[in-house]
């Protein structure tokens, strides 16, 4: 007698002669693996209702939207790598057109030309305004590509050790450890010192006890603060034979020396704040960039576009390295990053164009003195400012009174995000171009 089979689960009518040709009598078999202790025993409800029509489910999402408090982008104070920022029209414009709208990497370069160029001019943007030669064509996030500048340390130094500033911001630290797992590198925390600058002695103390493959710097800090001797702490690490790591908030970098002609061996960054809207947390740009050593640049994950002639000495684009191709090289692959961030490159290198050298450095401007006014604003409450003395740019780390998360509550029910949590009433307030002396009187009235 033949199996009945399933209308739409053909697979479904084969269960026994699939079971007889696997030599198993059912499919728990299959799970003979796994502990019987944590085997469920009996199957668990979901209570899952009867489906709805398409309209009825719209509605039923609606109402779940209309429970979120609606609060302004210029009323989000909180702190951290990812803040408000003015995203112009003609960004979201471009990148919506069918020629870019697309996450996946351009393979093939003759149907693909327009793409490969606005990735190159991204590059060549980010090349000039971090201080590096060579950038790839993006990452996933700050977060990641942080981990994937440390394995790229790594493969070039063989150290299992990296150095890390004790307060760097804790998400980070925490998507880092997850990707050290593998290589079963170690993570190292050296001290901040009053200023909240990298302690430089604690950084020479602890490359002498442990080799390290790279020092992650910051510039500004997770907490704000300018650091001012980043040449002298990259100088420092070079000497132990140890790779120095920047993460850069990009907007500084039109004000300052960038840490690529200061020596940085690799710069890394978040680039959300050119040109890409908050997303609710997701859909992010991770910047990654060398100096021209060849070790570097071969280890580089994610792909690099390159210029080049064609046979009638037309110039082309195309993808000149793929380091991280897994159907290539599989196990030697540096990288896993498939699906990329090209589309969230093409809006940073619209961004940059639109403002211009001029535009970014204005931009900057308005940023850090943003920060001056945020700094005393927290000074007229009577905060405690934890690094008072130094100067900050988007972020300050202060004390507060009250209890933290019942003021952030209280907070959001009345329109405003005045902060993140760091720990217990330390929190991160940050502040960019978009607020203004309205949206200052609003945090101050909360934080009152």
């Amino acid at each position: 007698m033949t199996e009945k089979l399933h209308p739409w689960l053909p697979n479904q009518g084969r269960i026994k002669s699939i079971f007889q040709k696997l030599g198993i009598k059912d499919y728990i078999e299959l799970f003979n693996n796994i502990p019987e202790k944590i085997l469920l025993k009996e199957p668990i409800p979901l209570g899952i209702p009867e489906g709805l029509q398409p309209w009825e489910i719209e509605r039923e999402i609606k109402k779940l939207i209309g429970k979120n408090p609606y609060i302004p982008l210029n009323r989000i104070f909180a702190g951290g790598p990812i803040a408000p920022h003015y995203v112009h029209p003609v960004v979201q414009y471009i990148i919506s057109r069918g020629e870019f709208l697309t996450s996946y990497t351009p393979y093939q370069p003759e149907i693909n030309q327009g793409t490969l160029q606005a990735l190159y001019e991204f590059q060549s943007l980010i090349a000039e305004l971090f201080g590096v030669e060579v950038v790839n064509a993006g990452m996933y996030d700050g977060a990641t590509a942080l981990g994937e500048a440390v394995f790229l340390a790594y493969r070039v130094k063989k150290k299992k050790n990296v150095l890390v500033p004790e307060n760097l911001f804790h998400r980070y630290k925490n998507v880092l450890k997850t990707y050290l797992l593998g290589p079963e590198m170690n993570i190292v925390e050296y001290k901040i010192n009053d200023k909240g600058h990298p302690d430089i002695h604690d950084i020479e103390e602890k490359l002498e006890k442990n080799e390290a493959s790279a020092v992650i710097l910051e510039q500004p800090t997770s907490n704000g603060i300018i650091v001012d001797n980043l040449n002298e702490l990259i100088e420092t690490i070079k000497t132990k034979k140890s790779l120095a790591i920047t993460l850069v908030e990009p907007t500084l970098m039109s004000l300052i020396t960038p840490p690529g002609e200061q020596g940085s061996d690799i710069v890394v960054s978040e680039g959300q704040p050119l040109g890409l809207p908050l997303y609710g947390g997701g859909n992010l740009l991770g910047i990654i960039g060398v100096k021209w050593e060849r070790t570097l640049i071969r280890n580089m994950p994610g792909r690099i576009i390159g210029e080049t002639l064609d046979s009638n000495g037309k110039t082309g684009y195309m993808m000149i390295l793929q380091t991280r191709e897994q159907h290539i090289r599989r196990e030697k692959a540096t990288s896993n990053i498939t699906t990329n961030t090209a589309l969230n490159a093409i809006a940073a290198a619209i961004h940059i164009s639109l403002l211009g050298e001029k535009g970014l450095r204005r931009l900057a401007s308005i940023i850090y003195t943003n920060t001056k006014k945020l700094q005393t604003i927290l000074q007229d409450l009577g905060f405690k400012i934890i690094y008072e003395k130094s100067k900050h740019y988007k972020n300050i780390l202060y004390q507060i009174k009250s209890d933290s998360e019942n003021l952030l509550y209280n907070a959001i029910n009345h329109g405003i995000i005045p902060y993140t949590i760091i720990k217990n009433n330390i929190v991160l307030s940050c502040t960019t171009e978009i607020h203004t002396d309205d949206d200052y009187k609003a945090l101050k009235n909360i934080l009152r």
